[in-house]
């Protein structure tokens, strides 16, 4: 695979996570031992997980995008950065800390 296949699969893989896209792709863009690290400790692992995730993060009323982003290729290493926006549905992400007297 050239380092443009590979971009262009993040990009695919992008526009799921924004709610773009075709679910059933998954299965073309990723390998089956897919371990992703993002998933909460509940979901099944791998594909299966992924799937499900992108199909409840209901992007149709929690849209995301990114603000800008870099893929950087080599050989068949992908490395996707940038900064990313969205609405967060899960609450705050931060503990507020005990004030200290």
């Amino acid at each position: 695979m050239s380092v443009e296949w590979n971009k262009a699969i993040v990009r695919e893989f992008d526009d799921l996570g924004n709610g773009v896209g075709d679910v059933d792709r998954l299965d073309a863009l990723c390998t089956a031992d897919l371990v992703n690290h993002a998933l909460a400790p509940h979901m099944p692992a791998g594909i299966e997980g992924t799937r499900l995730f992108f199909q409840t993060a209901r992007r149709d009323v929690h849209p995301a995008r990114w603000l800008e982003t870099f893929i950087v290729a080599e050989g068949d290493f992908v490395v996707q950065f940038g900064r990313r926006e969205l609405e967060w549905p899960g609450g705050s992400c931060l503990r507020a800390r005990a004030r200290e007297t």
